[in-house]
């Protein structure tokens, strides 16, 4: 599986940073989008699913553990 990532800053208040962080994820070997990974901040605290063309947007707040991103997706080794 690979996470190719890019960031937008959406708003920054009161110290807290959030970023949108908006990705495609490929299969490593055919480089086809992969629909249905599930991306979600490691705290657990927000979520999606990656779209028929594999891309995805989630937003990361400044203070979420260290803005750690999980990708899970069945048949796929789990990445962070």
């Amino acid at each position: 599986m690979t996470v190719m990532l890019f960031a937008n800053l959406v708003m920054a208040n009161a110290g807290i940073i959030v970023f949108t962080v908006h990705g495609v994820i490929t299969d490593d070997e055919t480089k086809q989008p992969l629909a249905g990974v599930v991306v979600t901040l490691h705290d657990g605290s927000a979520g999606t699913v990656t779209d028929d063309k594999g891309r995805f947007s989630i937003d990361v707040v400044s203070n979420d553990e260290r803005g750690l991103i999980d990708f899970t997706f069945v048949g796929y080794e789990k990445k962070t």
